[in-house]
């Protein structure tokens, strides 16, 4: 899900009225404040921790997913990465952030949009429990994640990346390893595209909600043959080449819950027992994988932004 800043709200005199000031301000944004306060900008620390983010805008390193970088803070430097990602829509970003600061010293953890608008997606700090973030990515997009130690602190800043899906996989007792046709594959001789992925089991396999919702249509056509559509918070769930629907429409389901069984109905006569699984959203059919699948490539060490580390250092240097 993503993770939205809380809004401040502040009470103008003794009426009823709310005025809204809109998002409160990043953690790192308040502290760069303070240090603008204290006059401490001016610096020479001071100016490296602000221009770290411009660094990490400009020229951040691709990072594999998934990985685990750390960033070593000591005192007389300044302790920043930053990494970019590319997700997919569907995909769950799933960050930790696990600090061991002496004198329980606070880091600070910024998400930005990587195209040109630079939008500032999220901001957090931790000092000395595990911060754990999650972002949904909404369509497919590229976000740079900035990891930055307040100035003078030691130690060090452990950081966990992956991506996880969004939705529970639609067949019972399978996995990924099942998908054997995929997004975007010719049909019908090229004359359309084929709007979601096959997954193959056995006759009878349970189909299951991925995600609670409502069940909006339980039919049969000449080519889903006997379908199941389940209205969710991401968009029209289908379920296609049922043997049997085991739910009706109306009928309100939680994750994991059985709508139905394997069949080859429809126009998948000819074929082994499958579900062909889409995703529809306000502009149509998208690709469901990412949706059901979390991405294990294997991790590759990144190394800080601009600072000309070793890979696997990760250390500041003056």
């Amino acid at each position: 899900m993503r993770v939205l800043f809380p809004l401040l709200l502040a009470v103008v005199g003794c009426g009823p009225d709310l005025t809204p000031l809109g998002p409160a301000p990043a953690p790192s944004v308040r502290y760069a404040e303070s240090l603008r306060e204290a006059g401490l900008d001016s610096t020479r620390l001071g100016r490296a921790w602000a221009e770290a983010e411009a660094t990490a805008l400009d020229a951040p390193v691709a990072l594999d997913l998934p990985s685990g970088p750390a960033l070593t803070a000591e005192a007389g430097a300044v302790a920043a990465a930053g990494w970019e990602l590319d997700l997919r829509q569907g995909e769950v970003l799933a960050i930790e952030v696990a600090p061991a600061l002496a004198d329980s010293a606070r880091a600070f953890v910024d998400l930005f949009a990587a195209d040109s608008t630079r939008e500032r997606l999220g901001g957090w700090e931790v000092s000395r429990d595990t911060l754990r973030i999650e972002w949904r990515a909404e369509r497919d997009e590229a976000v740079v994640l900035l990891v930055r130690a307040e100035l003078l602190a030691e130690g060090t800043v452990s950081v966990a990346v992956r991506t996880d899906p969004s939705l529970a996989f639609p067949v019972a007792g399978v996995d990924q390893g099942a998908i054997r046709s995929r997004w975007g594959a010719d049909r019908d001789g090229g004359a359309r595209r084929h709007e979601g992925i096959d997954i193959f089991a056995e006759r009878g396999t349970p189909v299951v909600a991925g995600l609670a919702g409502r069940v909006s249509r339980v039919q049969e056509t000449p080519i889903g043959g006997r379908v199941v559509w389940l209205q969710t918070d991401l968009g029209s769930l289908y379920y296609a080449h049922l043997d049997r629907q085991l739910v009706e429409a109306g009928t309100r389901v939680a994750v994991g819950d059985t709508l139905g069984e394997i069949g080859n109905t429809g126009n998948a006569e000819t074929t082994p027992p499958h579900l062909h699984f889409g995703i529809y959203g306000r502009d149509g059919a998208v690709d469901p994988e990412p949706f059901v699948v979390g991405r294990r490539p294997a991790p590759r060490t990144a190394r800080p932004l601009d600072l000309g580390a070793e890979p696997g250092e990760l250390r500041t240097r003056r």
